[in-house]
């Protein structure tokens, strides 16, 4: 019996170490389109993701929460916030958690133009410099252009990002699992039944 559930905690393992790829394509030209496809198991199990329709089940019922309910809510965020080293320790994990996911920009090009060119002069001062940066960071991959003719924002470019489960459950443990963590839980908890 123990080495049944031995074999089946290994091979769990095994299945979340193998890395989810994430593709985003985004193409403007002709009828826009915006693709977005999760891919594992090395591109042996891929699922495209389609974009929402911007309905939502609780939009359709129409059902809100009683104000109450909501003030109770935010009264435990707030005492859970308050709880001493809560921020700190949540700005670390999404620090690590955005460590461990791993980009790869294949191309990338955004083109700005607001209805004043002016605006659009102004824009790009600050957006130039951050275009030069990621020309040099992405080997030219990515550019950002200023259009002064017309008003437009287009996106065009792929990109993937590559996410190891394990990691990510780990990251999610230990933070759950933390002290800080549980500390502002149980004080967001008591705030609740008082």
């Amino acid at each position: 019996m123990l080495t049944i559930v031995a074999c089946g905690l290994a091979v769990v393992l095994a299945l979340l170490i193998v890395p989810v790829r994430v593709a985003f394509i985004a193409d403007p030209r002709g009828t826009p389109r915006f693709r977005l496809h999760v891919t594992w198991l090395f591109g042996l199990v891929g699922v495209p993701v389609r974009a929402p329709d911007g309905t939502s089940a609780q939009d359709e019922e129409g059902s809100k929460p009683a104000s109450g309910d909501s003030l109770l809510r935010a009264r435990r965020a707030m005492a859970f916030l308050r709880t001493s080293g809560v921020v700190a320790r949540t700005k670390k994990f999404l620090g690590d958690l955005v460590g461990s996911l791993h980009p790869e920009i294949e191309t990338m090009r955004i083109e700005l133009g607001l209805e004043d060119p002016a605006d659009t002069g102004q824009a790009w001062a600050v957006l130039g410099p951050l275009s030069g940066w990621l020309a040099y960071r992405y080997d030219g991959r990515v550019r950002l252009d200023p259009n002064f003719e017309t008003t437009t924002v287009e996106v065009e470019g792929r990109a993937q990002l590559t996410i190891i489960p394990l990691q990510t459950v780990a990251l999610a443990v230990a933070v759950l699992a933390s002290p800080t963590i549980l500390r502002g839980l149980y004080s967001a908890h008591q705030t609740g039944s008082k």
